[in-house]
């Protein structure tokens, strides 16, 4: 029976939400924890997969999604784990309604999962991309 339990982690609160919130329930379980930090969900995906880690921490379910969806892999959620709200910044307007019509938006890279969640995040904004510029990446880049 295995009763280490190694859980990958990417910068950000999760491994200290894990630690203060679930690992005290593993440990009267008997488990003990090791953490594994990871400097992507891309590495720590990677690390699920190969068997070289039990579990990581970080993502939502389009991450997930789109992960398995581009690598062929069938990983799969089970905890829900709060994910940081989404929000938009700048040092000019104070309001979304300040925003005119045309205006240029900057907005995370096409290829990256957090460009589908502002894309939506957008949409229900009732504002659209219209044109995006695909940077040169290779799929497996880390």
């Amino acid at each position: 029976m295995i009763t280490t339990l190694r859980v990958g982690f990417v910068p950000g609160p999760y491994a200290d939400e894990f630690r203060q919130g679930v690992e005290p329930q593993l440990v009267r379980k008997g488990y003990t924890v090791r953490y594994v930090e990871f400097s992507t969900g891309l590495e720590a995906n990677q690390a699920v997969y190969r068997g070289e880690i039990v579990a990581d921490v970080m993502q939502h379910s389009i991450y997930l999604k789109s992960y398995n969806d581009h690598n062929g892999t069938d990983l799969v959620g089970v905890v829900q784990v709060p994910t940081p709200p989404m929000g938009l910044f700048s040092n000019k307007h104070r309001a979304l309604s300040e925003v005119r019509k045309g205006a240029t938006v900057a907005g995370p890279t096409i290829r990256s999962i957090s460009n589908v969640r502002s894309r939506s995040f957008s949409a229900s904004a009732g504002s659209a991309f219209v044109r995006t510029r695909i940077p040169s990446m290779s799929r497996n880049a880390t």
